[in-house]
């Protein structure tokens, strides 16, 4: 009698989480999937295009002539140099004499991400500011063009999308798969009318907005946050925009140990943690409800109901499969769902993982010394 009321509880969970994961999928990243993206006009507005670097000569040398050669009217590009130590500023200077719209700011000694991006942000000539990282290139000459122009009437923020490179390595499946998700969970929060993130890789918003808002100073305390943390302070379902066209892309140099990604995650987390309550919560139901799926799942395979599991799990594969090959189509991500099933139960750990760490650990510097 008791061993049928505990299948019957267990079973309840089951069905009752597999209900919440879909009603979430559906919900957020369904919404991303079926939107399509509008062909809007030309946005003459001039922009000032913002980066921090710190030793990151290689990465500048091989990007950032892609940067400096977008096809826009009028544009600056301003570069701050964090008190790099290796050659970072020998390659500025040498840009800047091909590239006359490359502005620098040189900094002799560190003063972190946050504040050298504030330095930028108060030094450049444009309202519209449109940010990305010194390891990234823009997937074509048209990226800023594509993000200004999402700049229609009352919008001050545009999120865009920052993929990583693929290359070999179940690690970087691995970077593929989480990379796809978060864009399409802060891109479906936003078509819903919440947005609460966005990525310092491709990212754009108004100056005057930075102003109003008091910048960073919010959360001045901590080194990292002036991508999602500002988003969250400043966007609502009025003033924000997504643009998710393939030509406005930008492409970054994924981690390439376990270690490094872990700690790029912890940061991310870690600055997580001054999320507001309401959107903490509608976060962590994704994750809550998926790992209920599994855990009560396998309680029922031990107690004798694993073909009930067996039904669910039919339909929770498909149902997902579904959605992330549509996702990935729209990312162009380049990675076969025949991998998903292993990867999902790999990134839910990891997550989990990374997540008890985050709650634990010191504020992660941006840059290592």
């Amino acid at each position: 009698m008791e061993h049928n009321i505990f299948l019957l509880v267990v079973s309840i969970v089951c069905m009752a989480s597999f209900l919440g994961y879909s009603a979430f999928m559906f919900g957020i990243y369904m919404r991303f999937v079926i939107r399509r993206e509008k062909d809007l006009p030309y946005n003459h507005e001039p922009v000032s295009i913002i980066m921090a670097a710190r030793n990151e000569a290689e990465n500048l040398r091989k990007f950032l002539p892609s940067v400096l050669k977008q096809d826009r009217d009028v544009m600056e590009v301003i570069v701050v140099n964090d008190g790099s130590s290796d050659e970072t500023a020998k390659v500025l200077y040498a840009l800047a004499e091909q590239f006359p719209v490359l502005r620098i700011i040189h900094l002799e000694k560190s003063i972190g991400k946050k504040q050298a991006l504030t330095q930028a942000i108060q030094s450049a000539r444009y309202d519209l500011l449109l940010f990305t990282d010194a390891d990234c290139k823009p997937a074509s000459a048209r990226w800023a063009s594509e993000m200004a122009s999402r700049f229609t009437e009352g919008i001050e923020i545009v999120l865009g999308y920052g993929g990583y490179e693929k290359r070999k390595g179940w690690l970087n499946k691995l970077i593929q798969l989480d990379t796809a998700m978060i864009a399409a969970r802060y891109a479906g929060f936003a078509i819903w009318g919440k947005p609460y993130m966005g990525v310092g890789r491709n990212l754009a918003y108004r100056k005057s907005l930075w102003d109003k808002t008091g910048g960073f100073s919010a959360h001045a305390d901590l080194p990292y946050g002036d991508d999602d943390l500002f988003i969250m302070q400043a966007a609502n379902n009025k003033n924000t925009a997504i643009c998710f066209d393939s030509m406005a892309f930008t492409y970054s140099i994924p981690k390439e140990s376990i270690r490094e990604w872990f700690t790029q995650k912890t940061r991310h987390l870690h600055a997580g943690r001054r999320y507001n309550k309401s959107t903490g919560w509608m976060l962590g139901s994704e994750f809550i409800f998926e790992a209920l799926f599994w855990v009560s799942g396998l309680v029922l395979c031990m107690l004798g109901g694993g073909i009930w599991f067996v039904f669910l799990l039919t339909f929770y594969l498909l149902y997902k499969l579904y959605i992330v090959h549509g996702i990935f189509k729209l990312l162009t991500v380049r990675l076969s769902i025949v991998f998903l099933p292993i990867l999902s139960v790999v990134w839910l750990f990891a997550l989990f993982l990374i997540g008890i760490n985050a709650i634990f650990a010191r504020q992660v510097k941006w840059k290592q010394e």
